[in-house]
């Protein structure tokens, strides 16, 4: 066990007790917060904690590998609280790796979040109010640390560790570093990884994904499609998202004599027995089941048919619409020459109720119709081992396009329970029309 120092807690005789407190502390935070998190980290640095916050590049895995260890290796964790942190999926993922190893979790607030909005094992907490650093601020954060208690005894088997939060990006850090060329086919699958990360709501993985893009865009071995791609991607996401101001307030230079004020202060307010907790609410909530926004997109993307990843573009699903309730949503536009649909969309779902829902909805919204050959629309279609095994719904159907002035398109709509996936692909409605897009549906 990491060894701890003591400070002296005056009792109510004027004798001294012997506190133990926390001495390496980890500090978990999204980027958009950083300016608060280095003001945090030089007042805790003044009071003698050892204190542990990553500022490298998140990605790759030997990153993830360090940051695991730091957390197996603190006495306490600290979890920066802000609208940035309930987006984070790398935040979660090390808050989830303390709890699991029985870390005590101190939840600092540098801005004020609505308390519905917090994850339960967060709003179960007494949150250190951290929006307004200073004397009450201070003797509410050492208050809490003191507070704590003796450390729980680690798990007697060492859990699992949670995957890096990028996994999906962890090798594009070291192919886009490579040496050795890199296949047209190995670009194009990394510009759609770059695109998924860009995409993100996660601030951590879209700064991570600007950051690689700029390395990838340096490549002399780059194909004519994928520099074109490269520009595209970096004109749209060139500028990084701002951090957000506290509330109430401007960002300001930090006075040099800030900390040693402040530390002065709870050095005495300590001798004095002040420990003071500001909180912000402790109601529970429900914990979220479904994947992030970002391990959706990339599921997504992977399950497109081939010749679609190229021409297809991550999107929000629209507001009203059948699939207004997907994790994640597609709309694909593929070049006459591929062969494929020239209109598709792709829709993931966290449950299949939710996509049996949205299937009802997408059916009734259409003109029905048989599908070629006869077939009863809509119908089920069997899985590939067994017949009497449900793969999911089919329906053929005239679809008037909002996009083209509702001119009428035939439309082949499908299922995929076993992969909670929503298909539309349409064309225009002419004699062949249908039949060709029931083909290719077929052959797909």
């Amino acid at each position: 066990m990491t060894e701890s120092h003591v400070i002296p807690r005056s009792t109510g005789s004027g004798g001294a007790v012997l506190t133990k407190m926390p001495r390496q502390l980890f500090v978990s935070y999204p980027r958009e917060n950083k300016r608060d998190v280095d003001e945090l980290v030089e007042h805790l640095r003044s009071l003698s904690y050892q204190v542990w916050a990553d500022s490298a590049l998140r990605g790759g895995q030997s990153w993830w590998d360090e940051i695991l260890r730091r957390i197996a290796e603190c006495d306490a964790f600290i979890a920066i609280v802000s609208r940035a942190t309930l987006d984070s999926v790398a935040c979660r993922r090390e808050r989830e790796w303390a709890l699991k190893l029985n870390k005590p979790v101190v939840p600092v607030a540098v801005e004020r979040v609505l308390e519905a909005a917090l994850p339960a094992e967060l709003s179960r907490l007494e949150i250190v109010d951290y929006s307004t650093p200073g004397v009450d601020a201070a003797f509410a954060l050492v208050g809490a640390l003191s507070g704590l208690g003796p450390a729980a005894a680690p798990p007697q088997e060492w859990p699992d560790p949670p995957l890096a939060p990028l996994s999906y990006l962890s090798g594009v850090v070291d192919r886009v570093a490579q040496d050795d060329p890199l296949t047209q086919d190995e670009q194009r699958r990394i510009l759609d990884q770059l695109q998924t990360a860009l995409g993100s709501a996660d601030p951590e993985e879209q700064q991570g994904g600007r950051e690689i893009l700029d390395r990838f865009s340096r490549r002399a071995d780059l194909f004519a499609d994928v520099a074109r791609r490269l520009g595209q991607l970096a004109a749209h996401h060139d500028t990084p998202a701002a951090p957000r101001p506290r509330l109430g307030q401007t960002a300001a230079p930090r006075s040099p004599t800030r900390a040693k004020i402040i530390a002065a202060i709870v050095t005495t307010a300590l001798i004095g027995a002040v420990s003071v907790a500001v909180i912000l609410g402790h109601s529970a909530r429900q914990d979220h089941t479904t994947s992030s926004l970002a391990d959706s997109q990339a599921r997504l993307l992977s399950l497109l048919p081939q010749g679609y990843r190229d021409s297809c573009g991550l999107d929000r699903p629209p507001p009203g619409s059948s699939l207004e309730d997907a994790l994640a949503f597609v709309r694909c536009h593929p070049s006459s020459a591929s062969g494929l649909p020239p209109n598709a969309v792709y829709a993931l779902f966290s449950d299949t109720t939710r996509l049996k829902q949205a299937w009802e909805k997408a059916v009734a919204n259409d003109t029905v119709q048989p599908c070629p050959g006869g077939i009863t629309s809509p119908t089920t279609w069997p899985h590939a081992v067994s017949a009497e095994l449900i793969s999911g719904m089919v329906a053929c159907a005239t679809y008037k396009d909002p996009m083209q002035s509702y001119k009428e398109q035939a439309e082949v709509e499908w299922t995929d329970e076993s992969q909670q996936l929503f298909g539309a692909a349409w064309k225009d409605r002419d004699p062949s029309g249908l039949d060709q897009l029931y083909e290719w549906w077929g052959s797909h």
